[in-house]
């Protein structure tokens, strides 16, 4: 049987990469503190990180902010949150507002767990 390969490429939306990269910097400094504290790891092995560029970022670029939201969404396996972040996702490369769109998101989750509730 052949190896399938995918490979995910981002859309082209401004400050997606640089959010991601920020990301990914504050998962592996708050890893190998973890890994510190166990005794796994020397202090001087920790890698730098910026506290304030993630949020910072994601200020700068709202849209890519609620795409990777959006992502996030679709990452729980929640069939309505699946549907809604896809959407959402849709509408950031349609280029619509993105404070809009997690509001719509937000909102709609909430409606529909306000039905089944009731």
């Amino acid at each position: 049987m052949e190896d399938i390969f995918v490979y995910r490429v981002d859309p082209p939306i401004e400050g997606l990469a640089e959010i991601r990269a920020a990301r990914t910097a504050w998962v592996n400094y708050h890893q190998a503190k973890m890994e510190f504290e166990r005794g796994e790891r020397d202090f001087e092995d920790i890698p730098a990180y910026d506290p304030d560029q993630y949020s910072a970022l994601k200020k700068k670029y709202p849209g890519a902010a609620v795409y990777m939201e959006a992502e996030r969404w679709i990452s729980t396996g929640d069939p309505i949150k699946v549907r809604l972040g896809t959407r959402g996702m849709e509408k950031i490369l349609n280029g619509e507002d993105p404070e809009a769109v997690i509001q719509e998101m937000s909102r709609e989750l909430d409606v529909f767990r306000m039905a089944q509730e009731g």
